[in-house]
């Protein structure tokens, strides 16, 4: 599990860990497998930082760094959108609220 822990102050703060040498890849869309597949990578890879940012912050520097990446990995604009949407629709939003507001 690549993921980073803090101190601060007492209180564990947590959020993605990514190698220096590491390259922003996921799979690739023009890879052969099923679209069901490449549509769900966004919102899982979107839900995956939610579940390990400990702060809004840090959560919204992996939304960019994932939607730079799915975008190098040629997955098309509108579907990345779609995704996200879909993760925050999907009472994802209020999660996000109740754990940063802790």
């Amino acid at each position: 599990l690549d993921i980073t822990i803090m101190n601060a102050n007492g209180q564990l703060k947590t959020s993605i860990y990514h190698k220096p040498s590491a390259d922003p890849d996921y799979l690739p869309h023009t890879s052969d497998y099923p679209h069901a597949i490449h549509r769900n990578i966004p919102y899982t890879i979107l839900l995956r930082a939610a579940r390990l940012c400990s702060n809004l912050h840090d959560f919204h520097l992996e939304q960019l760094r994932i939607d730079v990446s799915l975008l190098l990995n040629n997955y098309a604009p509108k579907l990345i959108t779609n995704q996200f949407l879909l993760f925050f629709q999907v009472d994802k939003a209020d999660f996000l609220i109740k754990r940063f507001n802790k």
